[in-house]
């Protein structure tokens, strides 16, 4: 049974979870010889080959439905993987989650993830080191693809928090080797659910940030105020959002966000439910919040984030939201924005909202749906 289909005692599954992130190293080489992992190479996720179709106009594949992570039996992996000078363990793995196996009679498993980079060929070889990734994906019956672009298309949450854990956490163990208080050697352990150092015992965890993202609406609660990033797609818009800086309150973070990033300010601030673990660009926790201002303010978009803020009806965004159901891989949308080049005044018209992965989507269709 995958993962994100849990269905036994969540109590008893939870505690065994939570000692094997703080038992004995050698409990964890046990649970890794018979477990289950998600596989990252060169920062890319493994994900089940049908999700994509070759097509030969453009010789590459492209995606023709949501991509679903693959999961690898640990031990059968290391075989694939040895001839590339790959080797994976608990040395460079994390414990991510659990899974039930009702094959045999152990319960309860591990779940583990990597991200490990293949080693570059020489160049008298010839070979690039995409050729090799390719082949190594040939030979996993898998595609590796871009791990924004997975986030943003895979239509199972569950998979995309477990996504997001793996690249947390193995980022995490990469690059938190001393100890920041007195800057010797951290001893992590094998779940890598957390790092003790080898001199002053302290402890220390992975780690992740607050962000504040915010649905802006004017007083009648018929527009709202969506922005275009520069770094984003044309003609994608989006909610505000923010780091929470320290000392603050979540929703002083949306006013202070506001302000920044659009000029105006804010008032009426309410959390919205749910909320979502973002990896990129280094974990952040993104908590949802509706607010309201007033249309007639001046926008002053911030240059330096933003190409672009703008007020739309509640018309406009609903068929924004239509093209984004209909062309939730933005196929469409790349091929028009090709098409029309590189037209300034096309890049700014709105067409699309984020796709299915992010929570701005989900923030902006329940206001289209009227939920709050």
């Amino acid at each position: 049974m995958p993962p994100w289909q849990k269905t036994a005692n969540f109590v008893d599954s939870a505690q065994t979870f939570d000692y094997w992130t703080r038992c004995e190293d050698s409990v964890i080489e046990k649970e890794f010889q018979r477990g289950k992992m998600i596989l990252m190479v060169n920062k890319q996720p493994a994900v089940h080959s049908d999700s994509f179709i070759y097509n030969p106009t453009t010789s590459k594949y492209q995606m023709q439905s949501a991509p679903r992570l693959r999961l690898f039996d640990c031990q059968e992996i290391r075989q694939v993987l040895s001839p590339y000078g790959l080797e994976i363990g608990t040395l460079n793995s994390a414990l991510l989650d659990y899974y039930h196996d009702d094959v045999v009679d152990i319960d309860l498993r591990a779940l583990f993830g990597t991200n490990i980079m293949l080693n570059e060929p020489p160049k008298e070889s010839g070979i690039s080191g995409q050729t090799q990734l390719e082949q190594l994906a040939r030979e996993l019956g898998v595609r590796f693809m871009p791990t924004r672009q997975a986030m943003l298309t895979m239509d199972d949450a569950a998979q995309r928090e477990l996504l997001a854990k793996c690249i947390i956490i193995t980022r995490w163990y990469r690059l938190f080797l001393h100890c920041p208080q007195c800057a010797q050697l951290l001893r992590m352990r094998a779940s890598k659910a957390s790092a003790t150092c080898t001199h002053c015992q302290q402890d220390f965890y992975p780690n992740i940030s607050p962000v504040a993202i915010t649905l802006l609406r004017d007083e009648s609660n018929e527009h709202t105020l969506l922005v275009r990033h520069k770094r984003s797609a044309g003609q994608v818009y989006t909610c505000i959002a923010g780091f929470c800086s320290p000392g603050e309150r979540l929703d002083q973070t949306v006013r202070r966000e506001v302000a920044e990033e659009v000029g105006i300010e804010c008032w009426d601030v309410r959390p919205l439910d749910g909320s979502q673990t973002w990896p990129l660009p280094a974990g952040s926790l993104m908590v949802p919040f509706v607010a309201t201002a007033d249309m007639g303010d001046e926008i002053q978009a911030s240059i330096s984030e933003l190409e672009y803020a703008k007020w739309f009806s509640r018309q406009e965004v609903t068929e924004a939201l239509r093209r984004s159901e209909e062309d939730p891989l933005l196929i469409k949308l790349y091929r028009h924005l090709s098409e029309s080049g590189k037209d300034p005044e096309t890049r700014i018209q709105l067409r699309y909202i984020p796709p299915q992965g992010a929570i701005a989507h989900h923030i902006i269709k329940n206001w289209i749906l009227r939920e709050f």
